[in-house]
């Protein structure tokens, strides 16, 4: 049985937000308070579970930042793999 990817205004939006600021890495506080302010009503849970079925489809990549001490998430043109 093929599993089904729901194409939320959410998951699209997220997306885009990465294409449009390709090579930033950012938190899920990050992401969800940059969607908010673009008009986007979105949780961080609904984040943390579209980020990572993203990084699961290889859209995605999970990095650890050991500077803040918190994963990151990054557009996977611009990195090689999650973590």
């Amino acid at each position: 049985m093929e599993k089904t990817t729901y194409h939320t205004i959410g998951r699209e939006r997220l997306l885009t937000y990465f294409a449009e600021h390709s090579g930033r890495q950012l938190t899920v506080e990050e992401l969800t308070a940059a969607l908010v302010r673009e008009g986007v009503t979105v949780g961080k849970s609904t984040v943390y579970r579209l980020v990572g079925k993203l990084c699961e489809e290889g859209k995605l990549s999970r990095l650890r930042d050991g500077e803040r001490g918190c994963f990151v998430y990054a557009y996977a043109e611009d990195t090689r793999g999650c973590d």
